[in-house]
């Protein structure tokens, strides 16, 4: 099929169908609700990109990281088929749903702020890879959807999958469920892409999936093995050890391992990897408070 007449299909598509990826849920979705680039704003895409990062370096501030949320925006705005914003954004919002707002317990903005991020990683999907547009909103099998993936792509995946899984714990479990299998191959596709990406991340998050799926018990040798593989690839990476004892320690009835990981998490320097303070500073915190916890979490039945 020659790409003006896939372009014509794919417009009759999102017109009639309702697809198990999100379009026409509740949820707004960024690969089924749109055609093509948007229409691009007036600015100086050069001045806001650097003001977005200058903002972002200092995301330990939860006021620059809203700035830097902002100047995003006006970016993805200005130049709509650069992809790498939509990127940025995206893991900017889930940064501040993660790292802020839940500590805060502002809940329903923490849920606006995944479902945000969901929607710009979606963005950069449809924008940058029509092919894989074109297979979600034809509701392909996601076996046959997952194949369009490229290497390219992995960033946008990535930074979706996560922040559809926290916008799923959050809202609701129906979500994560109604999106396991696929969520799973596009991380096992990334896996098989680039193993080592955003410190073992493919890994990370199988590893996190499987304490819950098949649900609700989960596979707690395959995520044993996912964290394990993950922490090997990179073992400086406090996110994993946070994961794995949160998740995964308690379904073992593991104390040990429990305090193994935070553990190490707390007696890190916020520079065990240059560049990532802020986010293990976050870490940090989780790991206190999962700390506090151990008691409750490891009580005697």
């Amino acid at each position: 099929m020659k790409r003006a007449d896939r372009w014509v299909c794919l417009v009759f598509i999102v017109a009639i169908a309702l697809t198990s990826w999100g379009c026409g849920t509740a949820r707004k979705s960024g690969l089924c609700e749109e055609v093509g680039v948007p229409k691009a704003q007036p600015g100086d895409l050069a001045a806001t990109e650097q003001a977005a990062e200058a903002a972002w370096a200092k995301r330990a501030d939860e006021a620059e990281l809203k700035t830097a949320i902002a100047h995003f925006r006006k970016a993805v705005a200005i130049a709509p088929s650069k992809t790498s914003n939509y990127i940025r954004l995206a893991k900017a919002l889930y940064f501040w749903g993660d790292g802020y707002l839940r500590f805060a317990e502002k809940n329903e903005e923490m849920i606006k702020a995944f479902e945000e991020a969901t929607y710009f990683a979606e963005q950069a999907l449809r924008i940058q890879n029509p092919d894989f547009q074109l297979s979600v909103c034809a509701n392909d099998s996601y076996k046959k959807t997952v194949k369009t993936i490229r290497k390219e792509d992995i960033s946008a995946v990535y930074w979706y999958a996560v922040a559809l899984g926290k916008y799923g714990l959050a809202k609701s479990i129906v979500i994560v469920l109604d999106n396991k299998d696929k969520i799973a191959a596009m991380m096992r596709m990334v896996r098989k892409m680039d193993a080592t990406y955003h410190h073992g991340a493919a890994e990370r998050y199988l590893g996190a999936f499987h304490t819950k799926i098949p649900f609700p018990k989960g596979d707690l040798v395959r995520s044993k093995k996912y964290f394990e593989a993950s922490i090997r690839r990179a073992p400086n990476y406090l996110a994993t050890r946070v994961l794995m004892a949160q998740m995964l320690a308690p379904k073992l009835k593991d104390k040990a391992l429990f305090k193994e990981h935070l553990d190490f998490v707390m007696a890190a320097p916020l520079d065990i990897i240059p560049g990532m303070e802020p986010e293990h500073a976050i870490e940090k915190r989780k790991a206190e408070a999962l700390l506090d916890d151990i008691d409750i979490l490891f009580a005697k039945e």
